[in-house]
């Protein structure tokens, strides 16, 4: 098994340096782009596996498997929620502790952490909510570190991902099958992948069932603060339409209280639906119930979690494409189709 050494040697630099960079240090250590480069371009030749045992026990630390997450550090509080709970499920089933550390980043700057991507410091990692650009970062990179995607799919990338394009179907079709007169959908001002995703798959399957309804579409930021404000306007001129869908579940929450406190019977007067990636308890006591359609986000994370720890023992599918379906979870906001009055 290669060696630090063995890269030093190769790259005729110190074992130092080399371990300055796949440590994620070089930018610190101030050493040069190229050089940096070069041993990360060593290390994947050689295919040096880090000896993680013994960096822990260096630094006086358990013994124990540590894997990076990459967070999103805006608009995604409720599927954090998910996220810790599905870590707490798979580190019951091991022998031995894992640690995992949250790497909080904005959307679009994953280039900016491309040597701590490639320095090897965790056994493994995840990354989640990658934008765009973001993807097409990674699309043009390759990690030694096993690395799964959660919520993105990347030809070269082993992931774990909720059926998108499905829940925004979906949404169109619980909403069809009620036959509104008039439709809202409600969006972030923040468009990731995975909203795109959604809101493409709701406008096409709405085009091929060819709905004739009024469909306005409305956009806000990503919080209960700005749909609770969305839904007073919409009260105040009149435009609360006969079906409501949002992108997010946050915005859901703000939307429903406004409503309420205007005496808009929900469920009744007008039917409300939401995707969420929280757990089923915030929507399941608001007054009245969210109606649903899941994420599955601890799922999704637990499943990516397993499959990074079976990658990094070797055991797991470098090319695992893992795809959940969304569930409908019907409640008092928008009773299932045929029961409502």
């Amino acid at each position: 098994m290669a060696t630090i050494y063995d890269i030093a040697k190769l790259c005729q630099t110190s074992a130092a340096t080399v371990s300055y960079v796949l440590n994620g240090r070089g930018d610190e250590r101030r050493i040069s782009k190229a050089t940096q480069e070069k041993i990360l371009a060593a290390a994947e030749a050689l295919n040096y596996r880090p000896n993680t045992n013994a960096k822990r026990l260096s630094t006086d630390s358990p013994q124990q498997l540590s894997i990076a997450l990459y967070w999103p550090w805006r608009y995604f509080e409720q599927p954090m929620i998910a996220i810790m709970r599905a870590v707490n499920q798979v580190t019951q089933l091991l022998s031995e502790p894992l640690e995992v550390n949250i790497q909080f980043y904005q959307p679009g700057t994953l280039p900016e952490r491309r040597h701590a991507l490639s320095s090897q410091l965790y056994a493994g990692q995840l990354i989640a909510g990658a934008s765009q650009s973001d993807m097409e970062f990674l699309s043009g990179s390759s990690f030694l570190t096993p690395t799964v995607l959660i919520n993105r799919t990347l030809p070269g990338y082993p992931c774990v991902t909720i059926d998108h394009r499905a829940a925004g179907r979906r949404a169109c079709e619980l909403i069809a099958a009620i036959r509104p007169q008039t439709v809202a959908t409600v969006w972030e001002h923040q468009f990731h992948v995975a909203t795109n995703a959604r809101k493409d798959a709701f406008a096409g399957r709405w085009a091929e069932l060819g709905l004739s309804a009024e469909n306005s579409a409305y956009f806000c930021e990503a919080s209960a603060e700005s749909g609770y404000e969305l839904g007073i306007k919409l009260v105040q001129k009149k435009l609360v339409s006969r079906a409501i869908f949002c992108n997010q579940e946050e915005i859901a929450r703000g939307l429903l209280a406004a409503l309420n406190e205007f005496g808009v019977a929900v469920g009744r007067d007008t039917l409300l639906l939401t995707t969420t990636a929280g757990p089923a308890s915030l929507c399941r006591f608001t007054s009245p119930s969210l109606s649903t359609i899941d994420l599955k986000m601890q799922s999704v994370a637990s499943e990516a979690l397993k499959l990074c720890l079976n990658l990094i023992s070797r055991r797991g599918d470098p090319k695992a494409h893992i795809v959940l379906q969304p569930e409908v979870a019907f409640r008092d906001s928008f009773p299932e189709p045929g029961q409502t009055n």
